[in-house]
């Protein structure tokens, strides 16, 4: 590295040694420090979370000075203990508003005197199963891909799509299975006219779903006139090894 001098002013080109230290501007003397560690894995959730419902929470940012409602947006992972019990979950919206920001989640139920919640430096994972073309007409198992993940996963939640919506009475479902069972107890459901639903939370998501377990897609139902066209299922999950880092 190497330290340049312009109209009077010190400009340090951050250097690292051999021995890990890095060089360093302090009072317009260049030095030698030990590097800092980067950042953690996971990191405590800020702003003394406090809970309001099994889905929802607040953490104090006052004046908004943090921006913690840009910071929890969808896709952030969260874990915590009850009691030493390990729970899950995803952020699925956030807001400010009078010195807080209130995060909405989906996961495992937040119940009171949990302890420990951090979010991790990684989002979550998705999987997309795409439906081509129109819908059939009557309930189908197996449609699009099946899906082996390589490594354990937990799987958090679910939205569908569709490119043009049915039209008629009923309603769409999709069922989402791992190893032919379902993982969905509340299943991504169009209504008639309806084009998306998202952020369908998945059945016991602190369990591990198994490396290589089939996961498949079926719709149970489709709406009695006109099905919907061009079907997009997109899981969120992440590598269960994460939790341990």
């Amino acid at each position: 590295g190497d330290i340049i001098y312009h109209n009077g002013t010190i400009w340090t080109r951050l250097a690292k040694g051999t021995d890990g230290q890095v060089l360093t501007l302090a009072s317009s003397s260049p030095s030698w420090a030990a590097a800092s560690g980067g950042a953690s894995y996971w990191t405590d959730v800020p702003g003394t979370p406090t809970r309001v419902s099994d889905t929802q929470f607040t953490i104090t940012d006052t004046s908004n000075a943090n921006l913690y409602d840009l910071l929890f947006k969808k896709g952030v992972i969260l874990k915590w203990l009850e009691t030493a019990t390990f729970q899950t979950a995803m952020v699925i919206s956030s807001s400010y508003s009078s010195n807080a920001v209130t995060i909405n989640l989906v996961g495992d139920s937040l119940t009171a005197g949990f302890t420990a919640m951090k979010y991790c430096i990684q989002k979550a994972l998705t999987e997309t199963f795409i439906i081509a073309g129109t819908f059939p007409s009557a309930a189908t198992t197996n449609l699009s891909k099946t899906w082996y993940p390589t490594t354990g996963v937990y799987i958090l939640s679910a939205d569908l799509d569709v490119d043009t919506a049915g039209s008629g009475t009923g309603s769409t479902v999709v069922d989402i299975n791992v190893s032919g069972t379902t993982k969905f107890t509340t299943k991504p459901t169009l209504t008639t006219t309806g084009t998306t639903d998202i952020d369908n939370v998945a059945d016991t998501v602190s369990t591990e779903v198994t490396a290589k377990a089939p996961v498949t897609v079926d719709v149970d139902s489709v709406t009695a006139t006109t099905a919907p066209s061009n079907g997009y299922v997109t899981l969120y999950y992440y590598d269960s090894a994460w939790r341990y880092r």
